[in-house]
């Protein structure tokens, strides 16, 4: 895949606009009380409110701005004291319906490899501006008494209605502004994820991405180069995508598969390719890997992604028994799985199939010179050796890596998005889906001479994870 998905950081890991929204709009209404208490300018009166985040935008800067709808909510007045005496309000009078919209800005923050809203309140932060439907409020036949009662009061009517919208709007301004700072410091939109370091984050009109590393080397990563989404053209509209995952085609396989295998065959770092993620060249002894073979050697080992999606790993044996030489090739065919709870989305590698191996037994000269000094059944029978020991070693060396792959993919370590907020949890409730097949795939090479490279057969296919 060339770089306009993941502009070469390793993992990025993108929220749809539209889910942040619907996870703001749970958070903040959890902070907000089911009701408060107003006294202002002589009015006693109690607010129900109604708040839900219609949509949020995200800025570079780096910024966040929620569109917070607050119409259905209500402000009931029980006291005015205007004049010499209060007046107590009926019940069936009381209501003042408010509609309007609210707009909140606040910083995003990157401490701890995790990106974050701080809606505690700092120097201008968060700055909030109301919106609201005066025409709504002064409907409210209790709004006019109050107008009315200030007019004979001698005091101006346009006065009075500015004085009503600026109590009012500077009320809910405080009652949202505590509503948010109860929420603390940090509110989590992506929480770290190791092995991931959070390098750096991308903003568009419809979605928010966080870019990651994996570990402390050097990145040639420009969110610059990201010129397409992780969630475009991968779900239907009826279906939308809320969460995206992508891990790039030269992370996936240098820094998940590689170190694994790695580890399993024991491999010395200089025998890797400096142009390819995973392609290895050497002599490792292996251990006890076929019975009857009394040397085995580990001479070759690549890793690439096919174009049915699927992650192959190759590799070259070559062994000796007394009086035979065994030559082997192995093709691991690997699928990965998405994986999803109600708090946490990731992947795991597994075995799709069963290993192919080619095997290749070579009697040796000697044995065919014993065989004839031995008569025509022993060389029957040393013909017939040549002709199937193959298909004998087969099974036991299809067996010891197919177990041994197993075990290295156990030890990969998947990174998983942990979403830990009550709130949040829940919200994917369609089918994820898995992609390592994208049709702009720029070609893999490997170092053939030094200063010279030579295409490998494959493409750089990349691991995308999308999850509705």
């Amino acid at each position: 895949m060339s770089a306009n998905m993941h502009g070469n950081f390793d993992v990025v890991v993108e929220l749809a606009s539209n889910t942040i929204a619907s996870a703001a709009s749970s958070i903040i209404s959890s902070s907000i009380p089911a009701e408060q208490e107003v006294s202002i300018d002589g009015i006693t009166a109690k607010l129900i409110p109604q708040v839900s985040v219609n949509y949020v935008v995200f800025f570079d800067s780096p910024r966040i701005e929620l569109f917070v709808d607050v119409t259905g909510s209500k402000l009931f007045v029980s006291k005015i004291e205007a004049g010499v005496s209060p007046v107590e309000i009926p019940a069936e009078q009381s209501e003042i319906p408010i509609d309007g919209e609210i707009t909140i800005q606040d910083s995003l923050e990157i401490n701890g490899d995790a990106l974050f809203i701080n809606f505690s309140s700092q120097s201008d932060e968060p700055s909030i501006s109301i919106n609201l439907n005066t025409t709504k409020i002064f409907s409210s036949a209790l709004v006019q008494i109050y107008l009315a009662m200030k007019v004979i009061n001698g005091e101006n009517p346009d006065d009075v209605r500015k004085e009503i919208e600026t109590t009012i709007s500077s009320n809910i301004q405080t009652f949202i502004k505590d509503a948010l700072n109860s929420l603390g410091e940090k509110v989590v939109l992506f929480p770290a994820m190791p092995p991931l370091s959070l390098l750096d984050f991308k903003a568009t009109s419809f979605s928010l991405s966080a870019l990651y590393r994996v570990g402390d080397k050097d990145s040639k990563a420009d969110k610059s180069l990201i010129k397409r989404s992780v969630l475009s053209g991968l779900s239907p509209i009826t279906n939308p995508d809320k969460v995206g995952i992508c891990i790039s085609h030269e992370s996936l396989l240098k820094d998940f598969i590689r170190p694994s295998l790695k580890s399993l065959f024991s491999l010395n770092e200089s025998g890797f390719d400096p142009v390819h993620p995973l392609r290895w060249t050497g002599d490792i002894n292996l251990e006890n890997l076929i019975d009857k073979v009394d040397s085995i050697k580990l001479k070759f080992l690549t890793s690439f992604i096919d174009e049915a999606g699927k992650i192959r790993i190759l590799g070259t044996i070559k062994g000796s028994g007394v009086g035979f030489k065994v030559n082997a090739q192995f093709d691991v065919p690997i699928t990965i799985e998405a994986k999803k709870s109600n708090s946490t989305i990731g992947f795991k590698p597994r075995l799709s199939e069963k290993p192919s191996v080619d095997i290749d037994i070579i009697i040796e000269a000697w044995v065919y010179l014993l065989a004839i000094v031995g008569g025509p059944a022993l060389l029957l029978i040393i013909g017939i050796t040549d002709a199937f020991a193959g298909s004998l070693l087969h099974g036991p060396i299809v067996k010891s890596i197919e177990q041994e792959i197993e075990n290295a993919l156990e030890s990969i370590p998947t990174p998983s998005l942990e979403i830990n907020e009550p709130n949040l949890q829940g919200i994917l409730t369609g089918f994820p889906r898995v992609s390592l097949n994208q049709k702009d795939s720029e070609l893999q090479f490997y170092s053939f001479l030094p200063g010279q490279q030579l295409p490998s057969g494959s493409r750089k296919h990349s691991l995308v994870l999308t999850f509705s």
